[in-house]
């Protein structure tokens, strides 16, 4: 008989429990429900705002690059009297590394005269070249051709190391190379 009181009272203290329920009436319960569902709706709708803003960004920037490509590309090449561009081995390679496409439209076809450190003197499928060392920070190096007899008998007597100034154009930009075309060495 004990056992059944003990069954019965513990049905009727579960009843009360569930009837009772958690503290919290329905409609408080709908109303956090509502609050959640407003709260993930804006959330949502935040990153979604932020996903635009990224993409509005990231085509500002782009046009940023490409803007300040054209003006390194527009701008004229600093010619002197004598009619060659004068600049530094160095600085010519790191321009034509950091941007080779706005480079080769400030400097293709100009008489250019550079500047620089020798790093090999030899001769291969193209005949005789010299090639002036490029920027520490890049890979490469630039190399000098020319066509005619002369330039071997010029470049005869440079050595590894020595600072030379050349004349000649430019050829092509090709990875991480530079060449030249029509090179002498200048006077």
């Amino acid at each position: 008989m004990i056992k059944r009181w003990l069954l019965f009272g513990s049905i009727l203290l579960l009843l009360l429990v569930l009837m009772g329920g958690c503290g919290i009436s329905q409609e408080e319960h709908n109303a956090v429900l509502a609050e959640r569902d407003s709260a993930r709706a804006q959330v949502s709708s935040l990153e979604r705002q932020l996903k635009e803003k990224d993409i509005e960004i990231d085509r500002l920037e782009q046009q940023i690059r490409d803007l300040q490509g054209q003006s390194v590309a527009d701008e004229p090449a600093p010619a002197t009297s004598d009619g060659f561009i004068k600049i530094d081995a160095i600085d010519l390679h790191r321009e034509g590394s950091e941007n080779a496409i706005a480079a080769e439209r400030k400097y293709k076809g100009q008489a250019l005269e550079i500047r620089g450190t020798v790093l090999e003197v030899k001769r291969d499928y193209r005949g005789a070249y010299l090639s002036l060392e490029g920027a520490p920070e890049f890979i490469g190096w630039i190399d000098c051709v020319s066509p005619n007899g002369d330039w071997e008998e010029q470049i005869s007597s440079v050595s590894k190391g020595q600072t030379v100034t050349i004349r000649g154009e430019w050829d092509k930009w090709s990875g991480y190379l530079l060449y030249l075309k029509n090179c002498s060495l200048a006077p």
